[in-house]
């Protein structure tokens, strides 16, 4: 490595300890700060001891990440320095973005993480706005400082994004809180892997899991009278679903929140199937075989024969991988039907 090659690895290492603050115990330093822009990290001239041996190393693990108004990582810095190691920074240092931000607000955050016994510190935390970028979620924009429309999420039109496949992992949004407080109110999770639905009711498919203490943005409800049945349309990581009342606690106002149409779609009934199993054109063993089907799925189930406890017409993978519709016995998986649909009976 080359003597400008290394003092710039150092210089990104150190620039994990400038922004450290004496409020907090790790990373105690002196007249630190770190400003996001348009292009990057900007930092003031600082001194800064790593204090918190949080890696077990007589070390400080330091993780300094920047996201943009949607949530994307747009900058991310991992090191760790010895405990009284002591550092010098110039005024003045550009860090440019790794990734370009498309929204406001340019959210940066730095922390110590959790270890050697020790629970996760958020050191430092700051925002700004880029020029005219759009603030997620709707077409509200910054004039440097100054929003020019609002509300931040709108319209509430009952549009959901589409469910995920079920041998997918689910996707798990999350909103910034930076957004979601400046809002006249707010849903908070108050469960674990709340599935985020296309309709309001567990009948609808999926298309997304937030975990517990995520911040919602609510656009509406279906206007149930009864907490019961009362269900919210949100949006939460630029994902547009239905989450039910009961799992999730209200924060500020809600009164104005328009009754939203439900244009969701009912879930598929499933068969997951976990052995290479033949796979036939109709619904008998003398019918002519069309493969093996790959193990370990989840197929969607698009009827049944006559006998229900006998077989069920599918769509599945072969085992090398190409699609297939045709019909497997019941018994060869285990069948999941959610949502009560009623499954068309073929001859």
């Amino acid at each position: 490595m080359g003597r400008g090659q290394f003092l710039r690895v150092l210089t990104i290492c150190a620039l994990l300890l400038i922004i450290g603050t004496a409020v907090v115990q790790a990373g105690v330093g002196s007249g630190v700060a770190i400003t996001p822009s348009c292009t990057g990290l900007t930092t003031r001239a600082a001194t800064v001891t790593a204090n918190r041996d949080n890696t077990g190393r007589a070390r400080e693990a330091f993780v300094l990440s920047a996201r943009d108004g949607s949530g994307k990582i747009i900058y991310e810095v991992q090191t760790v320095f010895p405990i009284n190691q002591r550092l010098v920074f110039a005024e003045g240092e550009l860090f440019r973005w790794q990734y370009a931000p498309e929204f406001n607000p340019l959210v940066v955050t730095l922390s110590s993480p959790a270890g050697n016994g020790q629970p996760e510190q958020i050191i430092y935390t700051s925002s700004a706005n880029c020029g005219l970028l759009p603030v997620y979620g709707s077409g509200a924009f910054f004039f440097g400082d100054d929003l020019a429309l609002i509300p931040l999420f709108a319209p509430a039109d009952g549009r959901v994004a589409a469910p995920y496949e079920p041998n997918n992992v689910p996707p798990r949004p999350v909103n910034p809180p930076v957004i979601i407080r400046a809002l006249p109110g707010y849903l908070v999770v108050n469960t674990d892997n709340l599935f985020l639905r296309t309709g309001d009711g567990i009948e609808y498919s999926a298309v997304g899991i937030v975990d517990g203490g995520t911040f919602l943005a609510p656009l509406g409800s279906n206007g149930a009278e009864n907490r019961d049945g009362l269900w919210w349309y949100v949006e939460v990581g630029g994902l547009r679903g239905w989450v039910k009342d009961e799992f999730v606690a209200i924060r500020g106002d809600l009164s104005s929140l328009p009754v939203v149409p439900v244009l969701g779609t009912l879930q598929t009934p499933l068969l997951y199937v976990g052995a290479l199993n033949p796979i036939y054109n109709t619904p008998n063993a003398g019918g002519r075989f069309l493969c093996q089907i790959a193990p370990n799925r989840l197929n969607s189930v698009i009827a049944q024969d006559a006998d229900p406890a006998v077989w069920y017409q599918i769509e599945a993978l072969c085992e090398n991988g190409q699609p297939v519709t045709g019909w497997i016995q019941a018994d060869r998986g285990l069948f999941r039907n959610t949502g009560g649909a009623a499954l068309p009976i073929l001859p």
